[in-house]
């Protein structure tokens, strides 16, 4: 009787052989000491190693000077329109140099916005610019000769201090903005002059506390104060209507709400 095969019974030094066979072919094991698995396609069944060094996410992208411009310059123009319909009077030089300021902190250009779906024209410091912006706030009336003095003005103030923007502080002083004008305006780009900035975080969450509190007591089904104590006998006080005195009107409101004992038939 012929004895079996060594491939037959598998012995350990045919399997060696196909091992290192298999090996010279696919792919080599790795020899980080971290990582006991072999890739293929670069998709791994493994846990990933807690030891490993995690990938840190990108910042936020900075605002450029120029799409600052154009928001202060939208508020600018809503702050124009609240001051005309109230009867405010504005200080054409002041605004007008602010203006030609906002204008000049870019180059004409397209500004993407949501999220670069749509695009918004940038006018830049020009002579038409200007005199268009200064005609949508009906700021007053000036000739060319002193809107172009004023181009030529913020032109060398930048040659020699770069393109900047006037600080929120500064420019809330120059047009004398309150906090209550800020307000209604939705203005985020300047600060307010009778209020600093530490003052207004402070008064915001406060609000915020307040609404915060409201929401829950409405959560879970009060009535809030100010409905609670709107409808108080204190305020509506019935008693003067009865003609009678409070004391009075409670003592006859404690006698009808009062029951006597039931009669007892035997």
């Amino acid at each position: 009787m012929q004895s079996a095969s060594p491939r037959a019974l598998g012995s350990s030094k045919v399997k060696e052989k196909a091992s290192e066979a298999a090996n010279s072919r696919g792919h080599k094991k790795s020899n980080s000491p971290r990582t006991s698995y072999t890739k293929s396609g670069g998709d791994s069944t493994a846990a990933p190693d807690p030891k490993a060094p995690k990938s840190k996410s990108h910042p936020r992208k900075k605002m450029t000077v120029r799409r600052q411009a154009s928001f202060r310059l939208a508020e600018l123009y809503r702050l124009a329109v609240f001051y005309r319909q109230e009867g405010i009077r504005m200080d054409p030089k002041t605004w007008t140099f602010v203006l030609a300021a906002t204008l000049g902190a870019g180059k004409p250009a397209y500004l993407p916005i949501r999220q670069g779906r749509s695009y918004v024209r940038w006018p830049g410091l020009t002579l038409e610019t200007l005199r268009t912006a200064v005609e949508r706030c009906q700021i007053g009336i000036f000739t060319d000769d002193q809107l172009a003095a004023l181009i030529k003005q913020i032109e060398r103030w930048q040659a020699s201090h770069g393109v900047h923007l006037i600080s929120a502080t500064r420019l809330g002083e120059m047009l004398n903005l309150t906090a209550a004008e800020r307000e209604v305006c939705r203005i985020r780009s300047i600060d307010a002059c009778d209020e600093t900035r530490e003052e207004r975080k402070a008064r915001l969450a406060e609000a915020r506390k307040v609404t915060d509190r409201e929401a829950k007591k409405a959560k879970r089904g009060r009535t809030p104060r100010e409905i609670y104590e709107g409808q108080s006998w204190s305020v509506k006080q019935p008693w003067k209507e009865a003609g009678v005195s409070r004391a009075t009107w409670y003592r006859k409101l404690r006698d009808e709400r009062e029951t006597g004992v039931s009669a007892h038939h035997i």
